[in-house]
């Protein structure tokens, strides 16, 4: 099979390759010149995000030996832990399950799961979690959540999801609840 070639003269053959090389830088740009900008782009965003959230994370860290300053200063207000801290966190613990217990039972709410969870401990907090699941009608959920609010502890929903159904003539509510109460502590506070 004989090889056609053509034939081009030096002028032509330069114009040729010079349309090549156009041709594939166009191409490059196209495809892959413009994915690397738009990557470094996204890249450029993100760290001025994370920059930006660093600084306010350096705020709040700078500001970590006034507050526990003041914490001291209002220890006179808060109970202190003991000696024997895990005795305090589950006589805590066994507090805050009845507490929770006596509110639905004030508020016609039926307790039907009742767990405590982790406690998570920072400087100067100790944060107590309860799973909670409760059925009722929905007046009562209404009068639970904000007798919850306005408990003599301070609690706070981390989670919530309700279910409605209809039974009869009233409107019947299930929920599924992790509740945190947050406590200060001073005499077991570790520095």
């Amino acid at each position: 099979m004989p090889k056609n070639k053509i034939k081009l003269n030096k002028q032509e053959r330069n114009i040729a390759i010079a349309a090549a090389v156009i041709a594939v830088i166009y191409f490059l740009q196209g495809g892959v010149l413009d994915t690397v900008i738009g990557f470094m782009k996204r890249a450029t965003g993100q760290m001025d995000r994370h920059q930006l959230e660093l600084k306010q994370y350096l705020l709040i860290v700078a500001q970590r030996d006034e507050i526990l300053k003041e914490a001291q200063a209002y220890a006179d207000y808060f109970t202190e832990t003991g000696k024997d801290a895990k005795t305090d966190q589950e006589t805590e613990s066994a507090n805050l399950l009845s507490e929770i217990e006596e509110l639905a039972r004030n508020g016609n709410v039926t307790v039907t799961s009742l767990t405590p969870k982790e406690i998570k401990e920072a400087d100067a907090t100790r944060e107590y979690r309860v799973e909670l699941s409760t059925q009722s009608s929905q007046k009562d959920f209404v009068s639970f959540l904000y007798a919850l609010q306005s408990a003599q502890s301070i609690f706070y929903p981390e989670k919530l999801q309700i279910t409605a159904t209809r039974v009869q003539e009233t409107s019947m509510v299930t929920a599924q609840m992790t509740l945190v109460k947050a406590v200060l502590y001073i005499g077991g506070k570790r520095q």
